[in-house]
C-alpha cells in the first residue's frame, strides 16, 4: 500500500494531461511545500469511463507520496491498498492503448480472472522524456480477481 494524492477531473483529451497534471503537482506542492514523492516515483491515472475515449475523459490522477498532506483545490490524500492486477506494457501513441486493455481481457478470459475495477495507465515514458510516440511506454494495469 502507499499513500497517494488524487485528484477526479473530466479533461478534453490526451494532450491536456500535460497541462492539466502539472497544474495538480504546483497545487499540491504550494499547499504542502515539504511533501516529497515516493521513491522511485510512481503515478497513475484512473480511466472512470471504463472504456477508451478520444475525448471528454473521466479520470482521477493519482501520484505516490511519502506522508499525507494539506488536502487542496479538490486534490485529496488516501492510502491505497495492495491490488492483484493484469498488467500489459505498451509501446507507441496512446490510441493504441485499446490494443493493451484487449489482450489484458483476453488473458483474463483465458485464466479465469474477472476485473473488480475500471482500468489504470501508468505512464513511463512519454512526451516529458522522449519526443519519439513510437518510443512511449505505458502501462496498463487492471485489478482482478479469481474466478
Amino acid at each position: 500500500s502507499h499513500i497517494v494524492y488524487s485528484k477526479r477531473l473530466t479533461v478534453p483529451d490526451y494532450q491536456a494531461y500535460f497541462k492539466v497534471i502539472p497544474a495538480i503537482g504546483r497545487a499540491v506542492m504550494q499547499a504542502n511545500p515539504t511533501l516529497k514523492c515516493a521513491e522511485p516515483e510512481y503515478c497513475y491515472i484512473v480511466n472512470l469511463d471504463g472504456e477508451y475515449k478520444e475525448s471528454d475523459i473521466n479520470i482521477e490522477y493519482n501520484e505516490a507520496v511519502v506522508e499525507f498532506g494539506k488536502d487542496v483545490d479538490g486534490i485529496t490524500f488516501r492510502k491505497t491498498e495492495p491490488l492483484k492486477v493484469v498488467s500489459v506494457f505498451q509501446k507507441g501513441t496512446y490510441q493504441d492503448l485499446p490494443k493493451a486493455y484487449a489482450f489484458a481481457m483476453d488473458w483474463m478470459e483465458k485464466n479465469g480472472y474477472n476485473a473488480v475495477d475500471f482500468g489504470r495507465e501508468s505512464y513511463i515514458d512519454g512526451v516529458w522524456n522522449d519526443k519519439e510516440e513510437a518510443d512511449w511506454l505505458t502501462e496498463v494495469q487492471i485489478p482482478i480477481e479469481k474466478l
